[in-house]
């Protein structure tokens, strides 16, 4: 957050949708903190109901690094398709009282195929070094990061359950988060300031690529 506030209204229009994310994170912290803090109440359930908002976020900040329109267009075709996806799950399956067993490891795959992928198409096409581009470094946070929380919510279930006196392993996660965070973080720092001519032209800047990437 702090990272974003740097750039201000100068941040770029994908980076807009990651700081929305990490924003949405901190509500849902701060939530879960408050109904088990306080309440003394379940508070997984917060989980589940905001992971289609993180997930499409996070697809739809993806989707405008894309230089094709192909696979900018299937990363937002693939937001409703999730939330129906969620939906099912909620009604079907899932438990409101555990770590989501479901919905959640299918997210957590979905972004890590959609973060490879945007490192491989836009290092391919990039005309400068990919280690000075900020998709780069956020895009492999989020790889860490889901990578592991998409075996973080079905072992939870587990540990929480049969073996609760393991449940420590998950401070390895917490390591995994941690550097993830200093990714994430790293690649908003080295972003460019948005440009702009007159007026505000963030909105157009969303559906143009990226002036260091060029066919």
């Amino acid at each position: 957050m702090v990272a974003a506030l740097r750039l201000g209204r100068a941040l770029p229009g994908p980076l807009r949708f990651v700081a929305l994310w990490w924003f949405v994170g901190f509500l849902q912290d701060c939530v879960q903190y408050y109904i088990g803090h306080y309440l003394h109440r379940h508070n997984l359930w917060v989980n589940h109901v905001t992971l289609p908002l993180t997930t499409g976020l996070l697809l739809w900040a993806f989707s405008l690094w894309q230089e094709s329109d192909v696979p900018r267009m299937a990363f937002r075709i693939a937001i409703p398709l999730y939330v129906l996806v969620w939906l099912v799950l909620q009604v079907t399956v899932e438990r409101l009282d555990q770590f989501s067993t479901y919905a959640s490891p299918i997210s957590c795959l979905l972004l890590v195929c959609v973060a490879a992928y945007t490192i491989v198409s836009l290092s391919l096409r990039s005309t400068e070094p990919v280690w000075r581009q900020e998709w780069l470094w956020i895009a492999s946070g989020y790889m860490l990061y889901f990578g592991s929380e998409v075996v973080l919510m079905p072992l939870g279930n587990l540990l929480f359950t049969a073996r609760p006196d393991l449940f420590r392993i998950y401070r390895i996660f917490t390591v995994c988060g941690l550097v993830a965070t200093l990714l994430i973080t790293g690649g908003m720092l080295c972003a460019r300031p948005r440009l702009s001519s007159g007026g505000s032209s963030w909105p157009r800047r969303w559906w143009r690529p990226s002036s260091s990437l060029r066919s």
